[in-house]
């Protein structure tokens, strides 16, 4: 018996019983491509895998009739005829009839107007459950479809979304390959004149309807939205070749015979995406989740759906919203709204405009250490992939993948800040890339780093002016900054910090008037343009080496997370000098990376203060005296070697003393 053979029989038995597993009705579809197809099963497993065990709809029961048109009816009424027109079925009047209310009453549903593309997703539900009694059920399992892959693609009335996805799409290609991103780029063949029937249409537009169904068996076996990226990825891997050696008369050529031959291309296209995709970060594939969907976060199971009936025939939720009034209306087309999502969407946006991928604090952690969440005691898994190990740097034989890191502090920040040091790290001076020679032979050297991951620290940027600075480091005093007045590079601190790194003023942003988030990207973009890690990325890339990350917030996020997660920095983080390092992230205008890490200190201050009432010598800033804070002011100024401004704070100490 074949495999295959095998799996077709564990598939009827599960479905065939009374408490169905769904995840392993998923997992045997995934692992095993065209299982779905050989076994005839394909309405029954796409219900269960969208609707859930009850969530389908019988055959007799049919569609509600709309009331009155959509917005863009015209333009709806003109795609249907377009739709499938080679095929004799779908110009049929009843196959076109059905099409048109299937996507008439999806989008009076969701309140939203016809959006291109919608005909073509729609049209392979329609073929598996012809009219005239099969609309019912291809209306739920083509809403089911949209809201769990496509659902800011056509549920939302502005582009942002997808324009977004286009830059998110650049990014994946950089970080996977990055000598094809560029090559494109200089061509000016960006993803926006290619990818969006790929992302719109789940790439059904232009494929035969018998593979749109294979690759879609797939697609809903995996069940992530990010994984549309990876399927547009692996077409453009697989035409590598053609595309490196063309130039911007033929690319468009290449990219339009990229066609997907046959049902082994499809199982070959399929299996070459989910190896791309094992190997993405997990913060990334919720970024490029947020593209497609509301949330970061991947469903296990298929969303319940409620279903009522008028007359024997079936009225969608959002039908039904809208007949019962405005309050019940407005409920129900919010009812996915979350601050959380708001600021994964505002953290997609940002990083949508950065020059490379930014790698979460807690998933370095759980690449440094190769050891289980359960030995650690806390877990530094992010929502949303619990127990996934196929979504990170961990391969699906639970083997650690080796991760380089390389710590671009410069080694008076390091003295001065107490941080501590990354053991296993190589060390590199920011100044070193201004020195073209030795960094040529540098690179030499790191070739042999080739295909590993690769994860660059620093320290960002301080997020205040010098006098604000010395304010904060020798009196204690607020400066007033306001996020409008955030200085980046500019000072004579920053450059010393950053060892004469100071990158040029970036050019126009990529980020556009579609953004709602336009002053978060700016700030990205700002950041990027001073922070050394970004520019050594930048040239790794050049030289064409793939899968490079750069810390997100640097090295006082990857304290905070340590000790937000573990309690303590070791073994990843040692020599740290907790003292020294709070003092330092407050005195620096850093205290905006590290807000958890304070957090955890006034906690354990608090804590300690209840323990020892009558021993504690705690004060907060504001109940010091004068004479207090400029003593504290003088021992930071000796500590630092700071002669001038010690000399200046002992005068005013003997002033203070002879009042």
């Amino acid at each position: 018996m074949t495999t295959n053979q095998i799996a077709r029989n564990l598939l009827y038995e599960e479905i065939a019983s009374d408490n169905i597993n769904i995840l392993r009705v998923r997992e045997l579809c995934r692992d095993n491509p065209g299982l779905v197809a050989s076994g005839g099963l394909r309405i029954r497993v796409w219900s269960i895998l969208l609707l859930g065990e009850s969530g389908a709809v019988g055959e007799d029961v049919g569609l509600m009739n709309p009331q009155e048109p959509c917005g863009e009816m015209h333009v709806l009424e003109a795609d249907v005829k377009r739709t499938r027109a080679g095929m004799d079925s779908f110009r049929s009047s009843s196959w076109r009839r059905g099409l048109t209310d299937i996507l008439q009453i999806f989008c009076l549903s969701h309140n939203i107007q016809y959006k291109q593309g919608m005909n073509e997703v729609a049209a392979p539900f329609l073929y598996l459950n012809p009219p005239p009694h099969g609309e019912a059920l291809s209306f739920v399992l083509f809403e089911a479809f949209v809201c769990r892959y496509l659902e800011n693609f056509f549920c939302k009335d502005d582009s942002a979304y997808l324009f977004k996805a286009f830059r998110m799409f650049h990014l994946l290609l950089v970080y996977v390959d990055p000598q094809l991103a560029q090559h494109l780029q200089e061509q000016q063949f960006v993803p926006e004149l290619y990818s969006p029937q790929w992302f719109l249409t789940l790439y059904s537009r232009g494929l035969d309807l018998h593979l749109v169904l294979r690759l879609w068996d797939m697609m809903i076996a995996v069940d992530d939205p990010a994984f549309t990226f990876f399927v547009g990825l692996a077409l453009l891997r697989e035409k590598r070749e053609r595309l490196l050696l063309a130039d911007s008369s033929d690319i468009p050529e290449i990219i339009s015979d990229m066609h997907i031959r046959g049902e082994d291309g499809v199982d070959g296209l399929v299996l070459l995406a989910l190896e791309l995709y094992r190997k993405i970060p997990r913060c990334f594939l919720r970024y490029l989740r947020v593209c497609c969907v509301h949330t970061p976060e991947l469903a296990p199971l298929p969303t319940p759906w409620k279903r009522s009936y008028s007359g024997g025939a079936l009225v969608p939720d959002g039908m039904a919203a809208l007949r019962a009034g405005e309050e019940a209306r407005t409920e129900y087309t919010s009812r996915r709204t979350d601050d959380d999502c708001d600021a994964y969407s505002q953290a997609m946006a940002c990083q949508s405009v950065r020059k490379c991928m930014m790698l979460s604090p807690s998933e370095f952690i759980s690449a440094a250490l190769p050891i289980s969440t359960a030995e650690t005691g806390n877990s530094s898994e992010e929502p949303g992939d619990v127990g996934s190990s196929a979504i990170s740097f961990r391969g699906q034989s639970q083997e650690h993948t080796q991760m380089v890191v390389i710590d671009i502090r410069s080694s008076e920040e390091v003295d001065v800040s107490g941080g501590g040091s990354l053991p296993t790290s190589l060390q590199m001076e920011p100044d070193f890339l201004d020195q073209p020679d030795a960094l040529e032979k540098w690179l030499d050297h790191f070739d042999s780093m080739r295909g590993l991951p690769i994860c660059i620290v620093d320290m960002p940027p301080s997020q205040a002016s010098s006098g604000a600075l010395w304010k904060r480091l020798l009196l204690g005093q607020g400066d007033g900054i306001s996020p409008n007045s955030v200085q980046y590079g500019e000072t004579a601190l920053q450059s010393r910090l950053f060892g004469g790194f100071l990158s040029n003023a970036f050019t126009k942003p990529p980020c556009d008037d579609r953004s709602p988030f336009q002053k978060a990207e700016m700030a990205a973009i700002a950041d990027d343009s001073s922070r050394a890690a970004v520019r050594l990325a930048v040239m790794l890339q050049k030289h064409n080496f793939s899968r490079v990350v750069v810390l997100d917030g640097g090295f006082p996020a990857l304290v905070s997370q340590l000790f937000q997660s573990r309690g303590k920095v070791e073994p990843v983080i040692i020599n740290h000098d907790h003292d020294k390092w709070s003092n330092f992230i407050v005195i620096s205008g850093r205290s905006h990376c590290s807000s958890d890490l304070q957090a955890a200190r006034e906690a354990q201050i608090l804590k300690r203060s209840k323990k020892y009432p009558m021993n504690s010598s705690f004060k907060m800033s504001h109940d010091l005296s004068e004479m207090e804070s400029t003593n504290i002011a003088l021992e930071v100024a000796t500590r630092l070697g700071h002669n001038h401004m010690r000399k200046i704070l002992e005068d005013k100490m003997k002033s203070i003393q002879h009042r």
